[in-house]
């Protein structure tokens, strides 16, 4: 009897340490899960649709669906970084056959950016100082080509032409972005005016925001815009701004 009892008390001691050591398990990996999260995911557009039909409740979602076209359009990535806790999280180009660069044409406004984001045109294969990727607003509408609403984004390497209101609009709040090598306002030379219809950048009472750099790839060509007799404000607009 003692012999049987000691079995017993050594087994169930042994399946509490097994629950304690898969509990610990189970901790480590939500934390390793959770500091990725905070560090920010990343995900590649790799088409010039503008598309929507993937699943965009989050970048993972959207990787593993991306929908019956197969691919992953600027619209859809922004949409899952919204979703998406963390970040900044990083949207990266690798859009192929577009002999040069590569023409994104929205038919309606691209959403607006609430989770921080890195929209990193340089990372589109072939990138070496003029950006390669156009944003190109004749169908979207009464709309912008950017709209941030949250702090931290960093936007580099595009081309954002024609858009009716602003190339990139930054909101009340949305504080300490970074604004890289863009073309704003022109086409992929940075010599013809493409002009957008009110200006290339608007910063609405918003705080720290770095517009070009001392390195020759940071700094960005803002030209062309406010295209219509009554806009007065063409390159960038400060708003209540600093």
């Amino acid at each position: 009897h003692h012999a049987a009892f000691a079995l017993i008390h050594l087994m169930t001691r042994a399946r509490g340490q097994w629950r304690a050591l898969l509990a610990a398990a189970a901790f480590v990996v939500a934390a390793l899960i959770a500091t990725h999260l905070a560090l920010g995911a990343s995900l590649t557009v790799n088409t010039t649709s503008d598309v929507s039909d993937g699943t965009t409740t989050s970048i993972a979602d959207l990787i593993a669906s991306p929908g019956t076209d197969g691919v992953i359009s600027l619209r859809e990535a922004i949409t899952a970084a919204n979703n998406t806790n963390g970040g900044p999280h990083t949207i990266n180009f690798n859009i192929g056959s577009c002999g040069g660069v590569c023409t994104i044409s929205p038919t309606s406004a691209l959403p607006t950016i609430t989770t921080a984001v890195i929209i990193d045109g340089w990372s589109q294969p072939g990138w070496v100082s003029a950006p390669l990727i156009e944003l190109n607003g004749t169908s979207a509408g009464a709309s912008s080509g950017l709209q941030l609403s949250i702090s931290g984004n960093t936007v580099r390497g595009l081309i954002i032409n024609r858009f009716a209101q602003y190339g990139i609009l930054i909101n009340s709040g949305s504080n300490n972005n970074t604004i890289h090598g863009n073309y704003l306002g022109t086409d992929s030379t940075g010599l013809l005016d493409q002009g957008n219809g009110l200006s290339g950048i608007r910063i609405t009472t918003a705080t720290g925001n770095q517009i070009g750099g001392t390195g020759s790839t940071q700094r960005n060509v803002i030209s062309g815009n406010g295209t219509t007799a009554t806009v007065t404000h063409n390159g960038i607009y400060l708003d209540t701004s600093a």
